[in-house]
């Protein structure tokens, strides 16, 4: 019984000591809860609550999209465009000055203005003509007494007289290859049209009519030859076969109005001609291909001096009378007619340069007959030579 007593009293010593220890323990956890209480604290940074992985936010459903703010266009400056500059003149332009007291040839060079004397003679040289290739003119001179043709280089050698007849020779006209030149001769108190070599070894006589044959002109295939004939009465033209066959006439000519000139365009059959069958002179052009004949001018003053355009696609002509003379252009793309030079005075005897961009043409607009050059586009023109004394009778070449 008092070994019982004795068990349950250690049990009960047991139980106190885990009390008091226990009792203990939670007063030292206080102290040092209290302990840094009183310490300076650092602040903390504390993450915003998130929701639990498991909690769903909602939100609300739609279909429209979000409106984004649009930006303004950006506007660049245009720049103006950069006209091309127009091409410069090129090419030299030959021509008969009296400078010096006598007729004589000078070339020009289109680029840069400055003039050479090519023929140096006591006698008149004149109504140069530039070869194909642009390497050699053919001239009318009466050097030798009487008036023959001559060919020269272009820098001024090689002078030598491609006629050698009593005659009188004078517009010359090189075939498109170069080999020919057809001009118009009197002799023995008539005028017919003749084709000699370029070298002078071989002379053909093409007409022997009772009338005049003039002003010979080659197509531009060299197939044709045209000129103007009085054999009917006033002038008609004609065309013929550089063997002298195939003779035809141009159009319904009348007797009492006279054609003129005859000059082929640089493209195709067309021929253009100067008729009075309208009381005045007009500018006509004919198709030797459909037998066509178009008036392509009317005017109460003379239009002369016919001229293509390398391309053929414009004729350039002078209107006038008397004295006052002024340089037209006729555009067969429009079919209109317009002036290019109109200063109340002598202008004519315009020449294309190659490329079609500029005419050389002869004046006296300040007093005495010089050379001018002409942009046709641009319609400006300047003053090319400046002496005393005539200068005109220009022919471009290349």
């Amino acid at each position: 019984m008092s070994h019982l007593s004795n068990q349950k009293l250690s049990l009960v010593f047991l139980l106190a000591g885990f009390v008091l220890l226990a009792v203990f323990l939670s007063g030292c956890d206080n102290t040092a809860l209290a302990g840094a209480a009183g310490a300076e604290q650092t602040p903390q940074v504390t993450a915003p609550e998130q929701p639990l992985a498991t909690e769903v936010v909602e939100q609300p459903a739609t279909n429209e999209v979000a409106e984004q703010p649009t930006a303004e266009p950006v506007i660049e400056p245009t720049a103006e465009p950069t006209p091309e500059p127009y091409p410069a003149p090129a090419g030299l332009i030959a021509y008969v000055s009296q400078r010096d007291g006598n007729a004589e040839l000078y070339v020009l060079d289109a680029a840069t203005g400055e003039s050479r004397r090519l023929t140096d003679d006591p006698a008149e040289d004149i109504s140069p003509v530039w070869s194909p290739d642009g390497s050699r003119l053919v001239f009318s001179s009466n050097r030798n007494g009487d008036t023959n043709l001559y060919i020269i280089n272009a820098d001024g050698s090689g002078l030598y007289a491609l006629t050698n007849t009593s005659g009188r020779d004078s517009a010359p006209a090189w075939s498109p290859d170069g080999n020919w030149i057809a001009f118009e001769s009197f002799y023995n108190g008539n005028t017919d049209i003749y084709l000699v070599s370029q070298d002078g070894a071989n002379l053909v006589q093409l007409t022997s009519d009772p009338g005049s044959e003039t002003m010979p002109s080659w197509s531009a295939d060299g197939a044709w030859l045209a000129y103007a004939s009085s054999a009917v009465g006033n002038a008609a033209i004609y065309i013929l076969r550089p063997d002298g066959s195939q003779l035809t006439q141009v159009g319904d000519h009348l007797a009492e109005a006279p054609d003129l000139a005859p000059v082929w365009s640089p493209v195709g059959h067309r021929l253009a001609f100067l008729s009075h069958r309208n009381q005045n002179s007009d500018v006509y052009v004919y198709d030797a291909d459909t037998g066509e004949l178009r008036m392509i001018t009317e005017s109460q003053a003379d239009d002369v001096s016919a001229r293509w355009s390398p391309d053929g696609n414009r004729l350039v002509f002078c209107n006038g009378s008397d004295d006052v003379w002024d340089i037209r252009l006729y555009d067969f793309t429009t079919g209109e007619t317009r002036s290019l030079v109109n200063v109340q005075t002598f202008s004519c005897n315009p020449v294309w340069s190659a490329d079609g961009r500029y005419l050389a043409f002869e004046s006296n607009q300040d007093g005495d007959p010089e050379l001018y050059l002409l942009a046709v586009d641009d319609v400006l023109f300047m003053r090319l030579t400046d002496v005393a004394g005539f200068d005109g009778q220009p022919t471009w070449g290349r």
